[in-house]
């Protein structure tokens, strides 16, 4: 509900995780068919709470990974939109 209600004032914020530390861990690890990180917005975040190491090339890609994501994402909710209208 929040991360919603935030998305709707363009606050950067738009899913949150829930769990141990441990389990947000595994959860960060997991791939996709291609072998990209599901969750980038998640490893990056484990990361600046320093429970997790990255190099500045890992980091890099995880920060063009989520804006791809996000890209997708407001995509698929103005297509939605659109059919909405229609």
């Amino acid at each position: 509900m929040y991360a919603k209600l935030f998305a709707q004032g363009d606050d950067p914020l738009d899913r949150m995780f829930v769990g141990t530390v441990a389990s947000l861990k595994q959860l960060a690890e997991k791939k996709d068919g291609s072998g990209n990180y599901l969750y980038p917005d998640l490893r990056l975040s484990l990361w600046t709470q320093g429970h997790l190491e990255l190099t500045a090339e890992e980091r890099e890609e995880l920060i063009k990974a989520d804006k791809e994501r996000r890209k997708k994402k407001k995509k698929k909710k103005r297509s939605r939109e659109e059919e909405e209208e229609e």
